[in-house]
């Protein structure tokens, strides 16, 4: 905005007016202000879907705004069917000068704190670099990406090592730095889950303030991190008491290949019924890699996004190699 226009509207910005929108505008209102702000001009669908509104409900808000709290605040203007909508100069203003420091007061008490942590920032790097390579246009190359892999990994194939290369040759329709930029950022989202929690990425999608996008990260994420999740009572076992994790483990091979292990009066607990199937896949993996434990062990430490558990993997992968010696004996 040039000097003269600044003048002009701040003229237009008396206390009054600035009294009456922060009471008047909703939360939602105020949140159209700055997505206009920061992304003019947008689309009617484009804005709608950038505030998790349907394109009706948007309608509705903005002619209560413009009819109801204060005239044509919000502009548009048509370019054949579609209609672009951006801020009038009193509106650009108020944006400006009260709800963007606002937004950014708040932005900064949420994440001071979690810059401490290197691997949250990293997180946070990540996303910055992908939205400056991208600039206004970021969160929708990130659906896009988030999409295509999202389809890629949920379909069902014969073959998995083809919808593998189906998903990476998608991705690779993007420019290499916007697939590079993405893939960072999604590898940094997967240590922080792993270092932290689940919970823990909640913060970012905090941060993110985009619920669409949230929704098909989490989703992505939950797929990608499916067998850790099933293992990670077992992880988290291991770091408090050893020989228990063990034991564990002996119950699920001897429930599974009661043959080879014998049986095991043990009852498992809950908690762990969900690395029966994981256990069972590693025992394939292990096939697979021709019974080679250190080829394994290296896999499984990826599948696991992990390095920090080699005692337990390791355990499994000898159990692997009994199951595929003891008959030969």
């Amino acid at each position: 905005m040039n000097q003269k226009n600044r003048t002009i509207s701040n003229s237009q910005l008396s206390k009054n007016n600035i009294s009456y929108l922060n009471s008047n505008l909703t939360k939602k209102g105020k949140l159209l202000l700055l997505t206009l702000y920061k992304y003019h001009p947008l689309k009617h669908k484009d804005l709608a879907k950038m505030l998790d509104m349907q394109t009706n409900g948007l309608t509705n808000l903005i002619s209560h705004i413009n009819n109801k709290i204060y005239k044509d605040l919000i502009e548009f203007q048509r370019v054949g069917r579609c209609k672009f909508y951006s801020l009038s100069q009193i509106a650009e203003t108020y944006t400006e000068n009260i709800l963007l420091p606002e937004e950014t007061v708040r932005l900064n008490a949420h994440t001071s704190f979690l810059h401490n942590d290197f691997i949250i920032r990293d997180v946070l790097d990540s996303l910055r670099k992908f939205q400056e390579f991208e600039g206004s246009d970021w969160y929708i190359v990130l659906d896009d990406l988030l999409y295509v892999e999202t389809r890629n990994s949920h379909a069902t194939t014969i073959n998995s090592k083809d919808t593998s290369n189906h998903t990476y040759n998608n991705l690779k329709n993007f420019k290499q730095e916007t697939y590079q930029n993405y893939i960072r950022f999604k590898n940094a989202l997967i240590s922080l889950i792993v270092q932290h929690g689940k919970q823990s990425v909640q913060k970012i999608y905090d941060i993110l303030d985009q619920k669409i996008l949230s929704k098909r990260l989490d989703f992505l994420l939950s797929n990608i991190l499916d067998d850790f999740y099933k293992i990670e009572p077992l992880f988290h076992l291991e770091k408090e008491d050893l020989q228990s994790a063990y034991s564990i483990i002996d119950k699920i091979f001897s429930d599974c290949f009661p043959e080879t292990f014998g049986t095991n009066s043990y009852i498992l607990p809950t908690e762990y019924c969900s690395i029966y199937s994981v256990i069972i896949n590693m025992t394939n993996e292990f096939k697979e890699n021709n019974y080679d434990k250190a080829i394994s062990i290296e896999q499984w430490e990826k599948k696991f996004y992990t390095k920090n558990h080699f005692s337990c993997i390791s355990y499994i992968a000898e159990k692997c190699n009994t199951i595929y010696i003891r008959p030969s004996q």
